[in-house]
């Protein structure tokens, strides 16, 4: 067999083959790091519904998940939790309902049919059709017990006698708690709001709060709701609050915790001063934990209207001037202050309409807390029936009145079990009726109607979210550096309403014109909350801002040299020197003459002045007074187009050969007459220039 004759392969063919092969166990470890990165890289930025909510991008509109984790004969007569049981301790609430279980030693069955009551009333399937229904939250109703044992904080004396006040309610709701805010919040993009409808002794004497009637209370220890610190209500209710939080403030489903749901006043034991009190407790406290979960509070149901902004917080009951921090008020977020209206039961709605125009005025008139509808319906006042033919047209008036609030409502309820309620009790049930629709678009259905009444182009601005903005911005600096403050630009955004807002949060603000100077004169604000950071300053423009007292900052020498002209006291500069470079700065900028800025176009300059007693030429940068950096005349040079070259196209006049000009010549810009006055624009307070034309014989005439 003869041998194969040897293959000629060229040189360049072996150096490629080896190549290739040194290269594919470098390629191997750099796909594995391309792989090994990938599969490290951060989640996607989470958009649930809660982050819209907490963030200002979406109000609340909820349902109130009633008679799940706390028995309520109102909404579920027909439960099993009812059956064989008298029609006098089933209306009393669930702490009678528990204390007759445990009288007859029925115990067993009392857990048997909750669990069986808890597994059916409110399922994932409700969950799912609220969110088809397009409404973005729930807010549940949740009792003391759901912690199913005594609070840490009470002392043992106390928690012996309240022991039994715990383990005489069905366990386990807690469980169904999870599941809503854990699993099923997060399958249907829902946000959870828990309430506290039943504090430890009952914070009002209705059947939802579970109180201990009176025919129990000796049985009970004879104790009675008492805000006051050191009190076993105050202790247990702060720390149902820390149970919930602490429980649930990772979980993206988790809104927040209505503290008290309808305190109402009870002696020395409940005042304003008591609840007020919990709520400063309780503010802090979270706000060590979590940012993002709401805090809701509630004045006493007499007071939730609007106050007068004159009162101080103690006396104020409405709570309007009310603040849940009083240490550092601006650096407040995610409180909210909550009202019920619901029609039914409130005098105010005995005649509908002006009950509710009174509520709209309350409602646009407040200006403390952002406001939240926490409970209303379309019932009308003493359960009464609403024509069929009038049903729509109520619910549509009622319904534009409470989203007037600013932070949203819930609608109370989700559902009765159809046999005792009235018209206007169940929303599932309007839904059905094709009475209510709603839309999780609800931002840019207002953006639309906003658009339809002022026409487009539109400037919108959201008051809630710049605040918010303004604090968290300050509450993460100060928590470094205590003596913070954030001075905003105000030729960013000069609308005096804008900037009262931002001083209201705290911010001080940096002007570079005397007309944002002025702005600020006239909200107001004093000198050492202003910054002045002007370019190629004149004398006048110095001495105003030194009239006003404000902080100067200087950005060069000539400017120094002008101050000390005017004896304007300098402290702590610092001053970098550009030797090498010449700059001329004109009183005209971008905002005078936009096309070098927009368009690269080149305009011919000269001073005449200086040409005419032949002054030395130099190389000289030529610049506007705006401190943006397209404040430069570009300099499309021939050299420049010639080498290829684009150095200049982001100058203005950058190595111009020009006479060497002196303070107070005049400049002159050539060939400005198309698109350049009709595109001025009044940044940083300029004012547009003046329009001269010169007639055929000379005579100078102002357009």
């Amino acid at each position: 067999m003869k041998p194969e004759p040897e293959a000629k392969v060229r040189q360049s063919v072996v150096i490629l083959r080896r190549l290739v092969w040194f290269l594919l166990p470098l390629g191997a470890v750099i796909g594995a790091c391309v792989v090994l990165s990938i599969s490290q890289r951060p989640l996607p930025p989470n958009f649930h519904m809660t982050y819209a909510i907490t963030q200002g991008r979406s109000k609340v509109q909820g349902v109130n998940l009633a008679g799940w984790l706390v028995a309520d004969f109102d909404v579920t007569p027909t439960s099993e939790i009812f059956k064989g049981v008298p029609a006098n301790v089933s209306a009393a609430g669930e702490f009678s309902l528990a204390d007759w279980y445990t009288s007859q030693k029925k115990k067993a069955e009392m857990v048997a049919k909750f669990t069986t009551h808890r597994d059916t009333w409110i399922t994932e399937d409700d969950i799912k059709a609220i969110a088809a229904a397009k409404l973005n939250a729930v807010r549940v109703p949740i009792g003391y017990w759901i912690q199913e044992k005594v609070s840490e904080s009470i002392s043992s004396a106390d928690a012996t006698k309240l022991a039994p006040l715990y383990s005489i309610f069905a366990p386990g709701a807690v469980n169904y708690l999870d599941k809503l805010v854990k699993v099923w919040a997060m399958n249907h993009n829902i946000s959870v709001l828990v309430d506290i409808s039943a504090a430890l002794l009952g914070q009002n004497g209705k059947p939802s709060a579970a109180a201990i009637p009176a025919s129990l209370k000796k049985q009970y220890g004879d104790m009675s709701f008492d805000l006051r610190p050191t009190k076993a209500s105050f202790n247990a209710t702060k720390d149902l609050v820390k149970f919930i939080v602490s429980r649930y403030k990772d979980d993206d489903g988790f809104l927040g915790v209505g503290i008290l749901n309808e305190p109402e006043k009870k002696g020395e034991e409940v005042t304003y001063r008591e609840i007020a009190g919990i709520y400063r407790e309780l503010y802090p406290w979270v706000r060590n934990i979590t940012k993002r979960a709401v805090l809701t509070t509630q004045s006493f149901g007499d007071m939730q209207h609007k106050g007068s902004s004159e009162l101080i917080t103690d006396n104020d009951h409405t709570m309007m001037t009310f603040s849940i921090w009083p240490e550092e008020p601006a650096v407040v977020v995610n409180h909210w202050q909550e009202w019920h209206k619901v029609m039914v039961a409130d005098a105010a709605f005995k005649d509908g309409d002006a009950g509710l125009n009174s509520l709209k005025d309350d409602i646009t008139g407040w200006t403390g807390s952002p406001l939240f509808i926490g409970s209303w319906n379309a019932a009308k006042y003493g359960n009464g029936s609403v024509p069929a033919g009038e049903q729509a047209a109520q619910t549509k008036k009622v319904l534009d009145v409470m989203s007037q609030a600013a932070k949203g409502w819930v609608y109370s309820n989700w559902k009765h079990d159809g046999s005792q309620k009235q018209w206007g009790w169940s929303l599932k049930d309007l839904l059905a009726q094709g009475i209510y629709s709603f839309s999780r678009k609800e931002g840019l259905n207002r953006l639309e109607q906003l658009a339809d009444t002022y026409g487009t182009p539109l400037q919108v601005y959201d008051e809630q979210m710049i605040r918010d903005n303004a604090r968290h911005l300050l509450t993460t600096f100060r928590a470094q550096f205590p003596s913070f403050t954030q001075f905003y630009a105000v030729k960013a955004l000069p609308n005096p309403a804008i900037l009262k807002v931002l001083y209201q949060e705290g911010c001080g603000f940096d002007c570079s014109s005397t007309a944002e100077l002025h702005i600020c004169k006239t909200l107001g604000v004093p000198g050492d909350r202003i910054i002045y950071t002007s370019n190629y300053t004149s004398k006048q423009d110095l001495a105003v801002a030194y009239d006003m007292g404000v902080i100067i900052n200087l950005d060069g020498m000539p400017a120094l040299i002008t101050c000390m002209s005017i004896e304007i006291t300098s402290y702590g500069n610092v001053i970098f020197l550009t030797p090498c470079r010449r700059y001329y700065g004109l009183d005209a900028s971008m905002a005078h003459l936009m096309r070098p800025g927009m368009y690269g176009a080149y305009h011919h300059i000269t001073v005449p002045a200086r040409e005419l007693d032949h002054s030395p030429w130099i190389k000289a940068n030529i610049v506007g007074d705006l401190c943006e950096n397209n404040d430069w005349s570009y300099d499309l040079c021939r050299d420049a187009r010639v080498a290829g070259r684009d150095e200049g196209v982001s100058r203005f006049g950058k190595d111009r050969d020009i006479p060497d000009a002196k303070v107070g010549d005049l400049f002159v810009i050539y060939d400005t007459g198309a698109h350049s006055h009709s595109m001025c624009f009044q940044y940083n307070g300029k004012l547009r220039s003046p329009e001269v034309l010169l007639a055929a014989d000379g005579t100078p005439r102002l357009m």
